[in-house]
């Protein structure tokens, strides 16, 4: 492993002597060569010392040491992987080792998540297919690793640097079975990927969406800017929308994605594939009352209960919220305890985090008992357990002051 944390790419021996016979005939110079094959100089250089010293039985790439014999993950730990995954069968190995990290408190590596999952019979997430397919194809590993890097820049590229900076609007289609078509319309805030709005309607009109935005900013604000495409409800080429006198009215600022490019909007898109993925084309809704509660669990779960690989592994709460560097915190401190806690039957501290009226609130359950900070003090402390649980509900069930 390279100190920039990417692989090391390793050369076979008949890859090595074709080189040194290049530099033996002297018709190129050994930056030429290494520019030649994407590799750097030293290569060579260190090549032709270790030919000279040992021949060339010394060209052979040797497999990699580890530093440290691999620890055993505990068949509790393992347990509760198997749990979460049958919990959300959706999530991949990255995702699933995010989860555990973030709701669980259990630190393991993707590679160990997706041992583990192919142990207990699960089929592999296409990312590890994928990365299997480039691990001895280096072409493929190289086309991928530009293909990450490429995606990492058009994020930092157009990721808006606050919360309400931006929100993108959009409006996704489909049937409830055998009864008529609906309109999911979804807000979606740049910088978090936190869905500030949604709504579940028979026309898609300006007048829905406007009623959609009303309840996005009762509940966050309002936006700087909010960004669509061309669609009919938010722009003409006849003049001013109704839309876009809304807007205006309330000094927001509209930005329209080009014709034909629905990249520019593609944190909504990119929503919207998940949520018809997972939910909309797997389901048959029988009634669009239905449909909505549905769609309004998913979302719930999509905004706090699902850590995103674009947004560093946390989830959309955290970032619009403004918690996520708290969050980082209680991860490491996680991670440096390690997973004993879970394998001897007592999980670490499941906590929920948010601001309430402008205090960071964190709750934590602390080996059974219920423990509340506000801003990093202590304000409440109350025991958890079952047996304290009964006592406390007194007689059938009841609690004191209802016996």
């Amino acid at each position: 492993m390279s100190d920039s944390g990417t692989p090391r790419r390793r050369y076979t021996k008949a890859f090595k002597l074709k080189i040194l016979e290049e530099k033996a005939a002297g018709t190129l110079t050994v930056k030429e060569i290494a520019a030649k094959h994407g590799m750097h100089p030293s290569n060579i250089h260190r090549w032709q010392k270790t030919m000279k010293q040992g021949g060339e039985a010394a060209l052979q790439d040797k497999p990699p040491v580890p530093k440290r014999q691999p620890e055993l993950t505990p068949e509790t730990v393992q347990q509760r992987v198997v749990e979460v995954k049958n919990a959300h069968p959706t999530l991949g190995s990255r995702k699933l080792q995010e989860h555990l990290a973030r709701f669980e408190g259990i630190i393991l590596s993707a590679g160990t998540v997706n041992k583990i999952l192919r142990r207990f019979g699960f089929k592999p997430a296409d990312e590890v297919i994928q990365a299997e397919a480039r691990k001895n194809d280096p072409e493929k590993q190289k086309k991928y690793e530009e293909e990450q890097a490429e995606q990492e820049r058009e994020w930092q590229r157009f990721c808006r640097a606050h919360p309400n900076d931006l929100w993108q609007i959009d409006l996704a289609t489909f049937y409830i079975r055998g009864q008529h078509r609906v309109w999911l319309i979804d807000i979606i805030d740049d910088h978090s990927r936190f869905i500030v709005g949604y709504s579940l309607v028979t026309q898609a009109t300006a007048a829905a969406v406007m009623e959609t935005l009303r309840g996005a900013f009762v509940k966050h604000g309002l936006p700087k800017e909010i960004l669509t495409d061309q669609g009919a409800q938010f722009a003409t080429w006849k003049g001013i929308t109704q839309f876009q006198k809304f807007l205006g009215h309330l000094g927001i600022h509209h930005t329209m994605a080009r014709s034909h490019h629905p990249q520019t909007c593609g944190k909504i898109e990119a929503f919207h594939r998940s949520i018809k993925r997972e939910l909309i084309d797997v389901e048959r809704f029988v009634s669009q009352e239905e449909a909505a509660q549905r769609i309004a669990a998913y979302v719930d779960h999509y905004n706090y209960g699902r850590p995103h690989q674009g947004i560093g592994g946390f989830t959309p709460a955290d970032r619009y919220f403004g918690i996520a560097e708290e969050v980082k915190r209680h991860l490491q401190e996680r991670k440096a305890l390690g997973n004993e806690a879970v394998a001897a039957g007592k999980p670490p501290a499941i906590f929920l985090m948010g601001r309430l009226f402008g205090h960071l609130v964190r709750v934590q359950d602390e080996a059974g008992r219920l423990v509340i900070h506000l801003d990093g003090r202590q304000v409440y402390n109350a025991d958890l357990t079952p047996q304290q649980i009964t006592e406390a509900a007194g007689p059938a069930g009841k609690t004191d002051d209802a016996a």
